[in-house]
């Protein structure tokens, strides 16, 4: 088992977008819009497309969120530098869940360049939906996280109660949360977490991985994607090298 994983350095958001296809008023760029909702997707016609992201960097991870991709859906990962590919990937193999897909490199490669093909030829929609998409870095704290973390569910929903006692249940939204408990970070661990802290604060997304090393399809069930917030530090054993502190992370919608 790996330790868990955090990605915050989006290169989405500063890098250079181009897509094959899209809608004039959902165009590609909207991927570096934080909020996960269709009305701000990429939206390509069709049930093919692809995405070309210029931006030089370190990448681990590519993942997509909040999309109407069904279960037969196929993405393909090539990382380049300058003409040459230096690896791809695919999804092949393991299926999106909850409308994300998470592909996990072997180790963090540098590139300048990423090609991102989404082939879902089966999508009733006649479209593919991409609202959220995060490529690049994965950091791993030296030692994993507590088993004191919680997962929970937010659900939200209109209820209506008719004088004779029967009630009528309009859903609304189902919100995955975590609270991440970590209780022996080093030094170099809290810097790195006090930068996610930063980017979190502005909006951004943070992408959590509780396994990277898991099977694939493991890794896409268990993944989120969304806003971060670090709760106070302490340092619980003195002296030493080690600080504890909670990460809530809450699905973006």
């Amino acid at each position: 088992m790996e330790n868990c994983g955090f990605g915050w350095q989006n290169l989405v958001l500063t890098g250079s977008l181009s897509a094959s296809s899209q809608r004039a008023q959902l165009p590609v760029t909207n991927l570096k819009l934080p909020q996960g909702a269709a009305s701000l997707a990429w939206r390509a016609i069709g049930g093919a497309a692809s995405l070309m992201l210029r931006a030089a960097g370190a990448y681990r991870v590519v993942s997509v969120h909040r999309t109407n991709l069904t279960a037969n859906a196929v993405l393909r990962v090539t990382l380049y530098r300058g003409d040459v590919a230096v690896i791809e990937a695919s999804s092949d193999g393991h299926k999106p869940v909850n409308g994300q897909c998470v592909i996990v490199l072997p180790r963090t490669y540098s590139g300048d360049q990423m090609r991102l093909d989404i082939t879902d030829h089966d999508n009733p929609d006649g479209f593919l939906s991409i609202p959220l998409c995060y490529a690049g870095p994965l950091f791993q704290p030296a030692r994993n996280y507590a088993a004191a973390s919680k997962e929970n569910v937010s659900a939200t929903a209109l209820e209506t109660t008719t004088m004779a006692g029967a009630e009528f249940v309009a859903p609304q939204y189902v919100q995955r949360r975590l609270t991440i408990a970590h209780q022996s970070l080093g030094d170099d661990d809290v810097s790195a977490l006090r930068s996610l802290q930063v980017a979190a604060a502005s909006g951004a997304n943070t992408l959590f991985i509780p396994n990277p090393g898991a099977p694939p399809q493991d890794v896409t069930h268990t993944a989120l994607y969304g806003r971060a917030v670090m709760n106070e530090m302490s340092n619980p054993f003195g002296a030493a090298d080690r600080h504890a502190t909670t990460i809530d992370i809450k699905e973006r919608l």
